[in-house]
């Protein structure tokens, strides 16, 4: 794995090419610069993610 870290330019150049994974990063990036802010408590996950059952 590795991690790449793009200027807000490159990420919209990476939208245009349609070069992003998913358009929840350009949704965030859009989000912050435009100053909406969440707490990070609203973020929730169920156990069952952890411990996925194996079948």
């Amino acid at each position: 794995m590795r991690w790449l870290w793009l200027s807000p330019d490159e990420i919209a150049a990476a939208r245009a090419a349609g070069r992003l994974r998913s358009p929840l990063v350009w949704q965030c990036l859009q989000d912050h610069r435009a100053g909406r802010r969440l707490p990070l408590d609203l973020i929730q996950a169920d156990d069952s993610l952890f411990r996925p059952e194996i079948k």
